[in-house]
């Protein structure tokens, strides 16, 4: 495939052959025959003496046709309404100046179309396609031209800012609950109308969030243990007596297998350290935090001050403190 005719230049016939792979440009609009004149790729006519130094009488160049596919499509250009395939039609696209052969040259009506679906974004609510309305992005901070990461969370609420926006909205979204103050924006987490930063109950359970935190619950869960007892009624009632309130063991799961809910059972270990809730309340150190262990020489899940014999010899701790043994070893 080329563009070719002999041709006089001065006093030396030239015969002028253009391979295709390295003119593209030139015939991006072509692919069909009856062109008058070669084309660059935004449908301007091609002034060959400037661009070539050579001096061509259009009207008797012969225009071949070059059977092109630019999106693969298996339809030639020649046919193809829309030859890169980026949703914009070639006649919108030259009429934009843009290419109509290159799916990254995505400009609608002179407007640019960032996420190429061709909605121009002074019309498109979502420039970047990525979930989240224009407005909302601005009113965050994010960048409306560049995908938004899908678990962003501007506000800290546990609610993504794509869960949280409307994307077919030119305003910022208000819907959850339509309070007059912005989704993305406004964290709370009750939904009460009261924001989270003067809500002295963020979860609504009852519980005070700075009583929560002294009992270590979640102020931003109304049933910390997940039982299907909000924290509220279960307040700091502790019945195992294990030093574990029922609000953070659940009456429906069972860590240790032995078939007693953790809730009624104190030889659970919540933190999981090898030593039950029960004996680590005893010693002093946290059930609920695994770096809070007490000294277990022997490794039996009984702590040292606990243990009658420290290192697991068969030999009481006091008879090897009578005899001078040492009672952890």
């Amino acid at each position: 495939m080329y563009i070719g005719k002999r041709m006089l230049k001065g006093k030396r016939m030239v015969y002028i052959k253009v391979i295709v792979t390295a003119i593209v440009t030139i015939m991006a609009l072509s692919g069909c025959n009856g062109k008058t004149s070669p084309v660059d790729s935004c449908g301007n006519e091609i002034d060959f003496f400037a661009k070539y130094g050579l001096r061509i009488d259009i009207s008797r160049l012969t225009i071949y046709d070059m059977i092109l596919d630019s999106d693969g499509d298996n339809i030639t250009n020649c046919g193809d309404m829309d030859d890169d395939n980026d949703g914009i039609t070639d006649e919108e696209e030259v009429v934009a100046a843009t290419d109509p052969a290159d799916p990254d040259s995505p400009v609608v009506g002179g407007d640019n179309d960032t996420d190429g679906d061709g909605i121009p974004n002074g019309a498109d609510t979502d420039d970047d396609n990525d979930g989240i309305n224009d407005t909302d992005e601005i009113l965050t901070g994010t960048d409306p031209l560049v995908v938004t990461p899908p678990d962003t969370d501007s506000d800290d609420d546990g609610i993504s800012d794509v869960d949280e926006s409307d994307e077919n909205l030119t305003t910022v979204t208000d819907t959850d609950p339509a309070d007059g103050n912005p989704d993305i924006t406004f964290t709370d987490t009750d939904s009460d109308g009261i924001e989270n930063s003067v809500d002295e109950d963020d979860d609504n359970d009852g519980i005070s969030d700075t009583d929560e935190v002294a009992n270590g619950t979640d102020p931003l869960d109304p049933d910390t243990d997940g039982d299907g007892k909000d924290d509220g009624t279960e307040g700091t009632t502790d019945t195992d007596n294990d030093g574990v309130i029922d609000a953070l063991e659940s009456d429906s799961e069972d860590q240790d297998t032995d078939t007693i809910s953790d809730e009624l059972d104190p030889d659970n270990d919540s933190d999981g350290d090898g030593i039950s809730n029960e004996d680590e309340t005893a010693v002093g150190t946290d059930p609920m935090d695994p770096n809070s262990t007490p000294v277990d020489t022997d490794g039996d899940g009984t702590p040292d001050a606990l243990d009658m014999d420290d290192d697991n010899d068969g030999m009481p701790d006091a008879n090897e403190s009578a005899n001078g043994t040492d009672p952890l070893d």
